[in-house]
């Protein structure tokens, strides 16, 4: 059932009737998305501007259902006589996701994403009253398209729009003032990430109605049948709201701002490297950078005692590695054709749990120590969460089995910390917006920290959360970290 709202927005100081009059001069206008809805997509605000720049109307629309999309509204002129011409400006963006209006705030790839302060013009001004919309759509959570119509006098037709989740986080550029949209200068984002095209007059034309809606298309890549036995689990294409506002656990370098992206298909190791399969890859000709640290003796009673590695096996061939650095650690997944997993697909194979953007690996529900390998460390001189249910220290990764994501990949919220493939920084920073929203990350060789996603056994609750971010030196060799590998195309094993 397609959501229909003719007569909701007509162009000039006239009122809206529930039908327009024959004669005038009418587009209907068409709008459907290819993000997924409601996960990311729920509302839609819908802003017009007469032909000189100056804007007249703004409507936000909750649209959570499904059945809402593609949404069609009437835009209409009641000037019998000379065709004019309306500027349309559409966000798709998910509930909450909004920010204060200060004014057009344009922001470009490249540079700093950090909020600035407006001057707050443009302003809404109807028959002498401000009727400024106190917040607007979080830009870097949303799908901005600028349009401009041109009304015929006696001719009605449709205009499709496609809100293409390619475009999430490009901002419309009105002008080179930012202020109104002035012909010649408008751009506005169309089917490429951080690419405008300038925005050109167009009439609506034809009568065939939109087809069916393309919502949830954008980067979705299927996954195959699993084989049976394999040690990867395939992780399909889609997309995802970087990152929470609700966590802060690092203030320097929290989980925001929150970005839509989208991921490849991609397959990703189900267990945590374990010592088992380090000593195998140094039979099959594996030379580490660094080797990891040795502990030729149990595990002790101590944080730094409890590096799982041994010359010879000591019964603990079935734990997580630790104590591993980074750049050994990306070299043991090259080694089997793989890479570090990035901060992305990590957060976005952690977030899949029972909804999009899930608070831990798993689902909703908070950690228990029966099914997740957590809080087994004292924190801040008092016991962890878990010591007194099943003592002090790492555990097998056949232990944990409650902490296992919905594509089969276990231990994303606890056992050991995973090293991931990004420079350690804020997601403001300019590495961060130098990459666009398809696969996005900050991979620079030469950085000295680097990422570390997940839980482990030392980690308290928050820690375990999908979406918390934490960093560490790379040459860094902790009990408490390890990895694993992830995969363009899937391993042979």
């Amino acid at each position: 059932m397609r959501n229909r709202l003719c007569g909701l927005l007509c162009l000039g100081a006239v009122a809206c009737s529930a039908e327009a009059p024959e004669p005038l001069a009418e587009a209907l206008v068409e709008v459907d998305t290819n993000l997924p809805v409601p996960s990311l997509v729920q509302r839609l605000r819908v802003d017009l501007y007469a032909e000189d720049g100056t804007w007249f109307e703004s409507r936000d629309l909750a649209l959570p259902d499904p059945r809402d999309w593609p949404v069609s509204f009437s835009v209409y002129s009641p000037d019998e006589r000379r065709p004019s011409a309306v500027w349309l400006r559409l966000r798709a963006y998910p509930e909450g996701g909004v920010r204060n209006y200060e004014g057009e705030r344009f922001t470009d790839w490249g540079g700093s994403l950090e909020e600035r302060d407006g001057d707050g013009l443009p302003r809404l001004l109807t028959e002498d009253r401000d009727e400024t919309p106190e917040v607007e759509p979080q830009p870097l959570l949303s799908v901005d398209r600028l349009l401009l119509l041109e009304l015929e006098p006696g001719t009605r037709g449709r205009v499709p729009v496609l809100l293409d989740g390619a475009c999430a986080g490009t901002m419309v550029k009105l002008s080179t003032t930012g202020h109104r949209p002035i012909l010649g200068e408008a751009e506005s984002c169309v089917a490429r990430a951080a690419e405008r095209e300038r925005v050109e007059a167009q009439v609506a034309r034809g009568s065939e109605a939109y087809g069916e809606s393309k919502m949830g298309q954008f980067a979705r890549e299927l996954c195959p049948a699993p084989r049976q036995g394999a040690k990867s689990a395939c992780v399909p294409g889609g997309a995802l709201a970087l990152g929470t506002d609700d966590l802060f656990l690092i203030p320097d370098i929290p989980p925001t701002p929150e970005r839509l992206i989208a991921l490849r298909r991609f397959w990703l190791d189900r267990e945590e490297v374990s010592v088992a399969r380090y000593r195998d890859a140094l039979s099959a000709g594996f030379t580490p950078p660094v080797p990891p640290n040795v502990r030729d003796a149990e595990l002790g009673d101590t944080i730094a005692t409890n590096c799982t590695w041994s010359s010879t096996p000591m019964g603990r061939e079935d734990y997580a590695l630790n104590c591993i650095d980074w750049r050994t650690a990306r070299a043991l997944c090259q080694f089997w054709g793989g890479d570090l997993p990035s901060e992305a697909q990590w957060e976005y194979a952690a977030s899949r749990g029972t909804s999009w953007g899930s608070r831990y690996p798993w689902g909703n529900d908070d950690p228990q120590c029966a099914k997740a390998v957590f809080g087994r460390a004292p924190l801040a001189g008092l016991p962890g969460v878990c010591e007194s249910e099943g003592g002090f220290g790492p555990r097998p990764l056949s232990e944990g089995v409650g902490d296992t994501s919905p594509d089969g990949v276990r231990g994303l919220g606890g056992g050991v910390g995973e090293w991931c493939l990004d420079d350690y920084q804020r997601y403001a920073s300019e590495c961060w917006s130098q990459a666009t929203n398809l696969d996005p990350g900050c991979f620079r060789d030469d950085a000295r920290t680097r990422s570390v996603r997940g839980g482990s056994w030392v980690a308290p609750t928050p820690v375990m959360r999908s979406q918390a971010r934490a960093g560490a030196p790379a040459q860094n060799r902790v009990a408490f970290i390890g990895l694993r590998c992830a995969y363009a195309v899937e391993p042979s094993e």
